[in-house]
């Protein structure tokens, strides 16, 4: 079992070593860390996915619903 995030991630990429992006990139310094943006890219693209694959579910619509109205609210956007 994976101790941390980061180990989590490790395994992911071994396991995905055939995509050319990785969630892990090396710094300059020689240290490992999470490329932040391409995680919550996935991450926001694979709930929009889910979304929109059961929105049949009264309860995955009702957040889908929610979920934008706030994305609308926080960052401005006018439908």
């Amino acid at each position: 079992m994976p101790d941390n995030y980061l180990d989590i991630l490790r395994q992911a990429n071994a396991v995905s070593q055939v995509r050319p992006n990785s969630l892990i990139e090396t710094v300059e310094n020689g240290q490992e860390q999470v490329n932040w943006q391409m995680l919550a890219s996935y991450l926001d693209s694979s709930i929009f996915e889910f979304i929109l694959q059961n929105k049949d579910i009264p309860q995955v619509s009702a957040y889908g619903i929610k979920l934008a109205q706030e994305l609308a609210n926080n960052f401005n956007i006018n439908r």
